[in-house]
């Protein structure tokens, strides 16, 4: 259970036991705002914070800070999602979109460039990858929505209010069975028709207040 201000917790319900990782506990942890977790295939956990960078809990209960990964190093890392079993994408705040891999490090970074045609905003707030080239990116500044790399050609399609989105702020991005991406933003959830095309208009139908939703969500609202 990562906590806003209180480091990592872990929970045992077999012997209903609570155990606490913080910063001043000599556990590793360089930041108690813990912002993402996910589990890989080791057993091992890749812990995401708030301005202390990305960390690994092996399964020994030891938490090793990533010293190699400098343009990690003192970050915040919003989230955290699987590429395969060995590389993860990692979108930080400030640095833009990374994938790395646990032995190897940083294998590629896309950060936003002044010729307009890469990452359109290095604040990331939410990562899907379809099976295959595709991977979906939520942005959060400068207006810049929800954003597809092409991993193979390494090129980027921007939506935002201009295609129909509620919101430029996109907090998640869930994939269903139908193929279709679900946003949630700061005026509600969008349902995002994945075009056959990225660079053709999609469908998207939103979800507001008017339909019983609250208005605004925010960082960790959402469900699959």
């Amino acid at each position: 259970i990562g906590t806003s201000g209180k480091g990592l917790t872990r929970f045992s319900p077999k012997k209903n036991e609570w155990h606490t990782y913080q910063t001043d506990n000599k556990k590793g942890l360089r930041s108690n705002r813990i912002m993402s977790l996910l589990s890989d295939n080791d057993g091992d956990i890749w812990i995401g914070t708030q301005e202390g960078g990305l960390h690994i809990m092996d399964s020994n209960e030891n938490i090793i800070a990533y010293p190699s990964l400098k343009n990690l190093e003192n970050v915040t890392v919003w989230c955290l999602q699987n590429n395969t079993d060995d590389n993860k994408w990692v979108g930080t705040r400030e640095s833009g979109l990374f994938l790395v891999n646990k032995k190897k490090g940083i294998l590629r970074s896309f950060q936003k460039n002044d010729d307009g045609d890469g990452l359109p905003s290095n604040n990331i707030r939410a990562i899907a990858q379809e099976a295959g080239q595709f991977v979906w990116v939520g942005t959060q500044d400068d207006g810049n929505g929800l954003c597809a790399l092409d991993i193979v050609n390494e090129q980027f399609y921007n939506y935002t209010v201009k295609e129909g989105l509620a919101n430029d702020v996109v907090y998640a991005t869930l994939p269903d069975e139908q193929n279709n991406l679900w946003l949630s933003s700061n005026r509600g959830i969008t349902k995002f028709y994945v075009p056959e095309k990225l660079d053709s208009t999609p469908k998207i139908v939103n979800y507001t207040n008017y339909d019983g939703l609250a208005t605004e969500f925010n960082t960790g609202a959402y469900f699959k």
